[in-house]
């Protein structure tokens, strides 16, 4: 080839604002669809956050619940000492929702463990949640003199909630005191 020729070919531009045009969609398309996948990963996280916090609300309202459950109903827990591996109380007066331990190994996280034990469902804002108590043991209250004056008892609270494919299970400790007379009238 002859140093024309060669001067010719590269001198010509003839096609090159096609070759031009071509390169510019080919970037405003990877722009395109980059953007597209952003926002549709975007959507799905703000989805998913949606669910996680109707869920702990929904949780923490049968939290709630079983504290207010606690409170109303006045039960003394007194153990049967001779079982060491009761799981729930046996007198007649116990809530049915109120376990002296929670059966070894208990995994909270398991969904079949909520259906075997007996957790409370109730429904609040239109979704199934449950809620179930432990009784973690007494604690005395003295004055100054040494006198005790009032019992607390302790108890660990597990709430549920599963709906919309996702789950959230939220645990509150909960102290309640009542007075001594109290305890003495109920435990007779």
């Amino acid at each position: 080839m002859d140093q024309q020729t060669l001067k010719k070919i590269i001198g010509n531009e003839q096609g090159s604002t096609l070759v031009l045009a071509l390169l510019v969609m080919v970037i405003l398309s990877l722009l395109g669809i980059t953007a597209m996948t952003t926002t549709n990963s975007d959507m799905r996280i703000s989805r998913s956050q949606r669910i996680y916090n109707t869920n702990f609300a929904l949780a923490e309202a049968a939290v709630r619940i079983g504290t207010l459950a606690v409170r109303q109903a006045e039960y003394i827990p007194v153990q049967d000492l001779d079982k060491a591996d009761q799981s729930y109380f046996e007198d007649a007066e116990c809530p049915f929702w109120l376990h002296a331990k929670l059966p070894n190994p208990f995994n909270i996280k398991d969904s079949q463990n909520w259906n075997t034990l007996k957790a409370n469902t109730i429904i609040v804002s239109g979704e199934q949640v449950q809620f179930i108590v432990r009784y973690d043991g007494p604690d005395g209250n003295f004055d100054a003199s040494g006198k005790e004056k009032t019992s607390s008892f302790r108890y660990t609270i597990f709430g549920r909630s599963a709906s919309s494919g996702g789950e959230v299970i939220v645990q509150m400790g909960y102290k309640i005191k009542l007075s001594r007379e109290k305890v003495d009238s109920n435990s007779n």
